[in-house]
């Protein structure tokens, strides 16, 4: 039996996805001083940007799925959709950062 979200639950939710909003706000911030010529890149960041999101958002896009037929309460599936994301976003920043400034 699946448990029904609190208040709680969507109050974390909201946290979840404010962060994955900074963190996305950071990498498109390190790519847009890369496109600048301000920040090292990888030379494939720009195919890479195209099809990280492709593959991010059919991950999440099945899991969702998976979930609403099985019936699991919405929060727990929108919170699984955005960890999704969120490991995507988080493993982009983290890459990114290590570059370093072009000198």
């Amino acid at each position: 039996m699946t448990r029904t979200s609190s208040p709680f639950d969507l109050l974390h939710l909201g946290f979840e996805t404010a962060r994955l909003g900074m963190e996305a706000q950071s990498v498109i911030g390190l790519r847009t001083l890369g496109m600048a010529g301000l920040w090292n890149m990888p030379s494939d960041e720009n195919h890479r940007m195209v099809a990280e999101k492709q593959d991010a958002f059919l991950k999440a896009g099945h899991e969702v799925i998976e979930d609403m037929v099985s019936g699991r309460d919405p929060v727990a599936t929108a919170r699984r959709a955005v960890a999704t994301f969120d490991e995507t976003t988080s493993e982009n920043r983290q890459r990114l950062s290590a570059c370093g400034p072009r000198v």
